[in-house]
Protein backbone atom coordinates (compact mmCIF):
# COMPACT_ATOMS: atom_id res chain seq x y z
CA UNK A 1 0.00 0.00 0.00
CA UNK A 2 1.82 3.38 -1.16
CA UNK A 3 2.18 5.32 1.87
CA UNK A 4 0.31 8.45 0.57
CA UNK A 5 -2.96 5.93 -0.09
CA UNK A 6 -2.14 4.54 3.93
CA UNK A 7 -2.16 8.62 5.22
CA UNK A 8 -5.22 9.59 3.20
CA UNK A 9 -7.08 6.21 4.32
CA UNK A 10 -5.87 7.26 8.21
CA UNK A 11 -6.60 11.05 8.20
CA UNK A 12 -10.42 9.72 6.56
CA UNK A 13 -10.65 7.82 9.28
CA UNK A 14 -9.75 10.37 12.16
CA UNK A 15 -12.79 12.50 10.38
CA UNK A 16 -15.08 9.69 11.18
CA UNK A 17 -13.50 8.73 14.73
CA UNK A 18 -13.77 12.80 15.49
CA UNK A 19 -17.42 12.77 14.83
CA UNK A 20 -17.65 9.44 17.04
CA UNK A 21 -16.07 11.52 19.97
CA UNK A 22 -18.09 14.66 19.42
CA UNK A 23 -21.48 12.11 19.39
CA UNK A 24 -20.17 10.73 22.90
CA UNK A 25 -19.43 14.54 24.42
CA UNK A 26 -23.19 15.44 23.24
CA UNK A 27 -24.76 12.63 24.30
CA UNK A 28 -22.68 13.19 28.17
CA UNK A 29 -24.21 17.18 27.67
CA UNK A 30 -27.49 15.45 26.89
CA UNK A 31 -28.11 13.89 30.42
CA UNK A 32 -27.39 17.13 32.21
CA UNK A 33 -29.53 18.98 30.14
CA UNK A 34 -32.38 15.91 29.86
CA UNK A 35 -33.25 15.71 33.64
CA UNK A 36 -35.45 12.14 32.53
CA UNK A 37 -32.80 10.04 32.43
CA UNK A 38 -30.91 11.21 35.97
CA UNK A 39 -34.18 10.61 37.90
CA UNK A 40 -34.95 6.87 35.82
CA UNK A 41 -31.17 6.00 36.38
CA UNK A 42 -31.82 6.56 40.19
CA UNK A 43 -34.67 4.19 40.24
CA UNK A 44 -32.51 1.25 39.37
CA UNK A 45 -28.38 1.43 39.96
CA UNK A 46 -28.49 1.82 43.55
CA UNK A 47 -29.81 0.47 46.80
CA UNK A 48 -29.45 3.27 48.65
CA UNK A 49 -31.70 5.73 46.65
CA UNK A 50 -28.28 7.67 45.39
CA UNK A 51 -28.76 10.18 42.70
CA UNK A 52 -24.91 10.59 41.33
CA UNK A 53 -24.97 7.22 39.10
CA UNK A 54 -26.62 9.76 35.92
CA UNK A 55 -23.79 12.29 36.42
CA UNK A 56 -21.17 9.68 36.56
CA UNK A 57 -22.42 7.81 33.40
CA UNK A 58 -22.34 11.52 31.87
CA UNK A 59 -19.42 12.36 33.07
CA UNK A 60 -17.67 9.49 31.31
CA UNK A 61 -19.04 9.78 28.25
CA UNK A 62 -17.66 13.40 28.05
CA UNK A 63 -14.13 11.96 29.45
CA UNK A 64 -14.18 9.45 26.54
CA UNK A 65 -15.03 11.51 23.76
CA UNK A 66 -12.70 14.01 24.86
CA UNK A 67 -10.26 11.14 24.75
CA UNK A 68 -11.19 10.44 21.78
CA UNK A 69 -10.81 13.74 19.83
CA UNK A 70 -7.32 13.99 21.47
CA UNK A 71 -6.63 10.58 20.26
CA UNK A 72 -7.64 11.57 16.27
CA UNK A 73 -5.74 14.73 16.49
CA UNK A 74 -2.61 12.52 17.24
CA UNK A 75 -3.64 10.16 14.49
CA UNK A 76 -3.90 12.65 11.78
CA UNK A 77 -0.63 14.75 13.13
CA UNK A 78 0.95 11.25 12.81
CA UNK A 79 -0.04 10.70 9.42
CA UNK A 80 0.72 14.48 8.03
CA UNK A 81 3.91 14.36 9.39
CA UNK A 82 4.61 10.63 8.64
CA UNK A 83 6.22 10.18 12.84
CA UNK A 84 6.20 6.56 13.52
CA UNK A 85 6.14 7.71 17.45
CA UNK A 86 2.46 9.47 16.96
CA UNK A 87 1.39 6.72 15.07
CA UNK A 88 2.53 4.41 17.92
CA UNK A 89 0.79 6.80 20.91
CA UNK A 90 -2.65 7.00 18.27
CA UNK A 91 -2.18 3.08 18.83
CA UNK A 92 -1.67 2.85 22.23
CA UNK A 93 -4.55 5.40 22.63
CA UNK A 94 -6.83 3.43 20.51
CA UNK A 95 -5.71 0.42 22.54
CA UNK A 96 -6.98 1.85 25.90
CA UNK A 97 -10.43 2.96 24.35
CA UNK A 98 -11.24 0.00 22.99
CA UNK A 99 -10.33 -1.94 26.12
CA UNK A 100 -12.32 0.83 28.11
CA UNK A 101 -15.34 0.68 25.65
CA UNK A 102 -15.56 -3.18 25.73
CA UNK A 103 -15.39 -3.25 29.69
CA UNK A 104 -18.35 -0.84 29.68
CA UNK A 105 -20.14 -3.06 27.15
CA UNK A 106 -19.09 -6.45 28.79
CA UNK A 107 -20.03 -4.86 32.58
CA UNK A 108 -23.43 -3.80 30.72
CA UNK A 109 -24.84 -7.12 29.38
CA UNK A 110 -23.34 -9.01 32.65
CA UNK A 111 -25.20 -7.08 34.58
CA UNK A 112 -28.01 -5.47 33.85
CA UNK A 113 -30.18 -8.24 34.68
CA UNK A 114 -28.57 -8.05 38.34
CA UNK A 115 -29.57 -4.03 37.96
CA UNK A 116 -33.00 -5.14 37.57
CA UNK A 117 -32.96 -8.10 40.47
CA UNK A 118 -35.15 -7.16 43.17
CA UNK A 119 -35.87 -3.93 41.59
CA UNK A 120 -40.10 -4.02 42.01
CA UNK A 121 -39.63 -4.64 46.01
CA UNK A 122 -36.60 -2.12 46.77
CA UNK A 123 -38.75 0.67 44.82
CA UNK A 124 -42.04 -0.27 46.91
CA UNK A 125 -40.19 -0.13 50.38
CA UNK A 126 -38.45 2.88 49.48
CA UNK A 127 -41.63 4.52 48.27
CA UNK A 128 -43.48 3.31 51.41
CA UNK A 129 -40.67 4.64 53.55
CA UNK A 130 -39.47 7.49 52.25
CA UNK A 131 -41.51 9.23 48.99
CA UNK A 132 -42.28 12.67 50.29
CA UNK A 133 -41.87 12.27 53.80
CA UNK A 134 -40.77 15.53 55.08
CA UNK A 135 -38.23 14.41 57.30
CA UNK A 136 -36.07 12.93 54.59
CA UNK A 137 -32.78 13.86 53.45
CA UNK A 138 -31.28 15.26 50.24
CA UNK A 139 -31.18 11.34 48.86
CA UNK A 140 -34.64 10.75 49.67
CA UNK A 141 -36.51 14.07 48.10
CA UNK A 142 -34.61 13.25 44.91
CA UNK A 143 -36.31 9.55 44.58
CA UNK A 144 -39.31 11.20 45.39
CA UNK A 145 -38.12 14.00 42.30
CA UNK A 146 -37.98 10.62 40.52
CA UNK A 147 -41.04 8.77 41.78
CA UNK A 148 -43.00 12.26 40.47
CA UNK A 149 -41.18 12.19 37.48
CA UNK A 150 -41.46 8.39 36.51
CA UNK A 151 -45.74 8.69 37.77
CA UNK A 152 -45.81 11.78 35.09
CA UNK A 153 -43.70 10.27 32.23
CA UNK A 154 -45.24 6.81 32.30
CA UNK A 155 -48.99 7.39 32.99
CA UNK A 156 -48.48 5.45 36.29
CA UNK A 157 -49.13 5.00 39.48
CA UNK A 158 -46.72 3.84 42.25
CA UNK A 159 -44.46 0.87 41.76
CA UNK A 160 -46.64 -2.07 41.69
CA UNK A 161 -50.23 -0.40 41.85
CA UNK A 162 -51.57 2.54 42.95
CA UNK A 163 -52.61 0.71 46.27
CA UNK A 164 -48.87 0.84 46.96
CA UNK A 165 -49.32 4.63 48.55
CA UNK A 166 -52.31 2.76 51.20
CA UNK A 167 -49.82 2.34 54.07
CA UNK A 168 -47.05 5.07 52.79
CA UNK A 169 -45.33 7.21 55.39
CA UNK A 170 -46.52 10.39 52.94
CA UNK A 171 -50.18 9.32 53.25
CA UNK A 172 -49.72 9.16 56.74
CA UNK A 173 -48.88 12.58 56.78
CA UNK A 174 -50.93 13.76 54.08
CA UNK A 175 -54.25 12.89 56.22
CA UNK A 176 -52.71 15.06 59.10
CA UNK A 177 -52.54 18.13 56.94
CA UNK A 178 -55.27 20.25 55.20
CA UNK A 179 -54.77 18.89 51.84
CA UNK A 180 -55.82 15.14 52.62
CA UNK A 181 -54.48 12.75 49.34
CA UNK A 182 -54.44 9.30 48.81
CA UNK A 183 -52.08 9.18 45.94
CA UNK A 184 -50.22 12.11 44.49
CA UNK A 185 -51.02 14.61 41.78
CA UNK A 186 -48.62 12.95 39.50
CA UNK A 187 -51.08 9.77 39.50
CA UNK A 188 -53.99 12.02 38.70
CA UNK A 189 -54.65 11.96 34.23
CA UNK A 190 -53.67 15.18 33.47
CA UNK A 191 -54.49 17.79 31.32
CA UNK A 192 -51.84 19.46 28.70
CA UNK A 193 -49.74 21.41 30.48
CA UNK A 194 -48.60 23.34 27.52
CA UNK A 195 -45.72 25.42 27.70
CA UNK A 196 -44.67 24.72 31.18
CA UNK A 197 -41.15 23.17 31.87
CA UNK A 198 -41.13 19.81 34.15
CA UNK A 199 -44.89 19.85 34.44
CA UNK A 200 -44.48 17.11 36.44
CA UNK A 201 -43.67 19.33 39.55
CA UNK A 202 -47.11 20.79 39.49
CA UNK A 203 -49.05 19.02 37.43
CA UNK A 204 -52.53 20.24 35.80
CA UNK A 205 -54.69 17.14 36.64
CA UNK A 206 -58.54 17.06 34.88
CA UNK A 207 -60.17 16.28 37.89
CA UNK A 208 -58.02 16.03 41.32
CA UNK A 209 -61.19 15.43 43.41
CA UNK A 210 -61.97 12.37 41.53
CA UNK A 211 -58.81 11.07 41.46
CA UNK A 212 -58.34 10.99 45.20
CA UNK A 213 -61.69 9.85 45.84
CA UNK A 214 -61.35 6.33 47.98
CA UNK A 215 -63.97 4.64 45.70
CA UNK A 216 -62.52 2.66 42.98
CA UNK A 217 -65.62 3.60 40.97
CA UNK A 218 -65.19 6.79 41.03
CA UNK A 219 -61.44 7.38 40.77
CA UNK A 220 -60.74 4.98 37.89
CA UNK A 221 -61.39 7.17 35.27
CA UNK A 222 -59.41 10.35 36.60
CA UNK A 223 -56.18 7.96 38.26
CA UNK A 224 -53.56 5.73 36.81
CA UNK A 225 -53.86 3.00 38.23
CA UNK A 226 -50.72 0.71 36.83
CA UNK A 227 -47.46 0.37 38.67
CA UNK A 228 -44.69 2.25 37.07
CA UNK A 229 -42.07 -1.00 37.28
CA UNK A 230 -42.92 -2.29 33.98
CA UNK A 231 -42.30 0.44 32.32
CA UNK A 232 -38.85 1.56 34.08
CA UNK A 233 -37.45 -2.56 33.37
CA UNK A 234 -38.74 -1.34 29.88
CA UNK A 235 -37.17 1.87 29.71
CA UNK A 236 -33.80 0.52 31.39
CA UNK A 237 -33.26 -2.48 28.82
CA UNK A 238 -33.39 0.17 26.04
CA UNK A 239 -31.06 2.60 27.29
CA UNK A 240 -28.83 -0.60 28.50
CA UNK A 241 -29.05 -2.51 24.85
CA UNK A 242 -27.65 1.15 22.81
CA UNK A 243 -24.87 1.07 25.24
CA UNK A 244 -23.74 -2.44 24.47
CA UNK A 245 -24.18 -1.49 20.71
CA UNK A 246 -22.49 1.60 21.23
CA UNK A 247 -19.66 0.08 23.56
CA UNK A 248 -19.15 -2.89 20.68
CA UNK A 249 -19.63 -0.51 17.85
CA UNK A 250 -16.93 1.74 19.21
CA UNK A 251 -14.34 -0.82 20.05
CA UNK A 252 -14.29 -2.57 16.20
CA UNK A 253 -13.94 1.28 15.12
CA UNK A 254 -10.41 1.61 17.33
CA UNK A 255 -9.67 -1.78 16.17
CA UNK A 256 -10.08 -0.61 12.49
CA UNK A 257 -7.87 2.86 13.66
CA UNK A 258 -5.24 0.57 15.38
CA UNK A 259 -5.29 -1.41 11.82
CA UNK A 260 -5.14 1.80 9.97
CA UNK A 261 -1.80 3.15 12.19
CA UNK A 262 0.01 -0.40 11.63
CA UNK A 263 -0.38 -0.60 8.22
CA UNK A 264 1.19 3.09 7.81
CA UNK A 265 3.84 2.36 10.30
CA UNK A 266 4.98 -0.71 8.07
CA UNK A 267 4.86 1.57 5.07
CA UNK A 268 7.13 4.38 6.22
CA UNK A 269 9.33 1.57 7.24
CA UNK A 270 9.42 -0.06 3.69
CA UNK A 271 9.90 3.56 2.30
CA UNK A 272 13.16 4.26 4.12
Amino acid sequence: MPVGFAKSILISFNLILWLAGGTLIVLGTWIFVDPSKIYLFHFVTSDDLTTDFGYYLAYILIALGGFVLISGLFGCCGAVRENRCLLVAYFIFLFLLMCIELAVAIITLIYKDHFLMGLENRLANGLVHHYGYKNSNEKFLSFSEAVDFAQYKFKCCGIKSDDDYVNSNWRNESFLSVERRNVPLTCCISQDPGEVEEPWQNPYVKDDLSCQDPNEKVHVTARNKEGCIREIEVWFKKESTVLITVGLSSAALQIVGMIFALCLCKNLNSSI
